[in-house]
């Protein structure tokens, strides 16, 4: 019984001297801004604000192209690619080819088409393309069009 406590106390012991390390740790930073003139002060906020109007510019950006709707794996529409998967005779056969598109239109839609391979239902494969209309606000289709060839 000795040792269970005495491994329970240096457990608490070691949390209790990591927590105050952190806690040091944290208020150093916090002393490192206190102790800045207000050019640096000035000049550390500048930087902030010019990282975050980059960042939302990038998100402006991939949300005018349509690349915030498709998969960065695979460039696919995922929600698209597991609507359509249930309609090939053989859902496993399907492979997506290329995926393209559009930038957003006046009402807020982005184009997409889909290239895509499949088997039919006589063992060979046929070559399709899928066009859909994809909301720039949330990423939800309509399928216009499925053609096979």
């Amino acid at each position: 019984m000795g040792r269970f406590f005495k491994f329970i106390f240096a457990t608490f012991g070691l949390v209790a001297l990591l927590a105050l390390v952190a806690a040091f740790w944290g208020m150093s930073d916090l002393n490192r801004y206190e102790h800045m003139t207000p050019e640096q002060r000035s000049a550390e906020q500048a930087a902030f604000v010019a990282k975050q109007d980059a960042a939302a510019k990038r998100s402006l950006i991939e949300h005018h192209d349509g690349r915030h709707c498709l998969s960065t794996i695979g460039g696919e529409h995922s929600g698209l690619v597991v609507a359509f998967k249930q309609t090939p005779r053989e859902p496993d056969s399907l492979e997506i080819i290329n995926t393209r598109i559009s930038e957003v239109d006046a009402q807020g839609n982005h184009n997409l088409v889909m290239s895509y391979r499949a088997r039919n239902g006589f063992g060979g494969i046929s070559i399709g393309t899928l066009e859909a209309e994809v909301k720039n606000s949330d990423c939800s289709f309509t399928i216009l069009s499925n053609v096979s060839r």
